[in-house]
């Protein structure tokens, strides 16, 4: 059986790797100093966390090297900071090693459904939490 590859079909786009890339450091960066520049429009509806409500911290405590308080905040940080990382590599590699790393990246998807299997485990998780009700995420 073979999955589809969204996660490569987007990094192909060097101008979606940009934005991702510019989104996520202003972010972090704005979350190291202090400031919180994302509001989470469902938890501003709910009060109950969403799926991924907690990651910019945890990428930053990640960023800082302190893992434990990353999975506190998500225990999502360690895949999406790879994703960052991964990110950031096609963004800057010259075309020729870049379409290397994207076909090697939409096999991955293709055979093994990784993406989707982690979307649902992200999801199933957001769900667990939010019957945990509101508290610290």
């Amino acid at each position: 059986m073979r999955f589809p590859a969204p996660i490569a079909s987007a990094l192909r786009e060097r101008a979606v790797c940009i934005g991702m890339v510019a989104t996520g450091l202003v972010l972090v960066m704005g979350n190291a100093f202090g400031k919180s520049l994302w509001v989470c429009v469902f938890h501003e509806a709910t009060g109950l966390p969403c799926p991924g409500c907690g990651l910019t911290r945890g990428l930053t405590a990640f960023a800082r090297g302190d893992l434990p308080q990353a999975l506190h905040w998500h225990p999502f940080t360690p895949v999406f900071a790879f994703g960052a990382v991964l990110t950031l590599v096609v963004t800057v590699l010259p075309a020729p090693q870049r379409a290397k790393v994207l076909d090697l990246i939409a096999r991955i998807e293709a055979r093994t459904g990784i993406t989707f299997v982690l979307l649902i485990a992200l999801f199933a998780f957001g769900l667990w939490r939010m019957m945990q009700g509101p508290g610290d995420f």
